[in-house]
């Protein structure tokens, strides 16, 4: 198996075929402490933009690792944008939701700040926790193979997402709601609440919203953390998982 490195700074300086890249002190450590690889192992940076290259490791020291890019890069066509919007999450649930939403091909992850979710931070923390998901999503794609790096980013509260423009249509997940329905791959922008549900005046706000599409997952209730996941192998089933 080649292992493969996102480093997004490649897409504003591409490398041809012949450059020189040094890799950080994580990288290094990674790759030679953790996996053992020795120098002429063949590897994959990619920008998280579409764009991958075939290197392979030149020198590696104890704390500083260079590569070779091999050759020009092979190029994914961007994917139908494919949005979750998850309410915060405490602890381990927030981090798990944003790996398996890479894996399962999600384009971006909008974190909302439901009325009821349980999650409670002041500024300082909040910028802490966007690093730590964002360091997930990176090693998330290096594991599954994409060559798209989801955005994580904040919205807000439900109103806010309401105002903002979002990709294709805008489907709501609720108790009660009609089954999914997406037979091929459009732009999507799924929604899902916190452990304790939407509040009454959230759903007065999307009841309002004539570009929002109240759905369900039949009589069963997930958990939070659950359900993210549970919609987007919903999605990418009935997309026969293309992109």
């Amino acid at each position: 198996m080649k292992h493969r490195l996102c480093l997004p700074e490649l897409e504003l300086e591409p490398p041809g075929p012949g450059t020189k890249i040094t890799l950080s002190t994580e990288h290094a450590h990674y790759l030679g402490r953790v996996l053992r690889l020795k120098p002429g192992a063949e590897i994959g940076l990619f920008d998280g933009a579409g764009n991958e290259w075939p290197a392979e490791l030149a020198s590696m020291e104890s704390r500083k690792v260079e590569a070779v890019v091999r050759a020009d890069a092979k190029r994914d066509p961007a994917p139908a944008p494919l949005v979750l919007v998850s309410s915060w999450l405490k602890g381990n649930a927030m981090d798990q939701v944003v790996q398996k939403a890479v894996e399962l091909g999600a384009t971006a992850v909008w974190l909302l700040d439901a009325a009821r979710s349980n999650f409670k931070a002041d500024a300082k923390r909040r910028t802490n926790k966007l690093k730590h998901l964002r360091k997930i999503a990176r090693s998330a794609a290096e594991q599954c193979e994409t060559r798209w790096l989801p955005d994580i980013v904040e919205v807000g509260a439900l109103a806010d997402l309401l105002t903002l423009e979002r990709p294709g249509r805008t489907l709501f997940l609720d108790l009660g709601g009609e089954p999914l329905n997406s037979d091929t791959p459009e732009p999507l922008t799924l929604v899902i609440g916190p452990e304790g549900g939407w509040s009454d005046a959230e759903r007065a706000l999307v009841q309002g919203a004539d570009d929002v599409e109240i759905v369900g997952l039949g009589p069963l209730t997930l958990r939070a953390e659950t359900a993210p996941l549970a919609v987007l192998a919903a999605i990418r089933q009935s997309w026969r998982w293309q992109r």
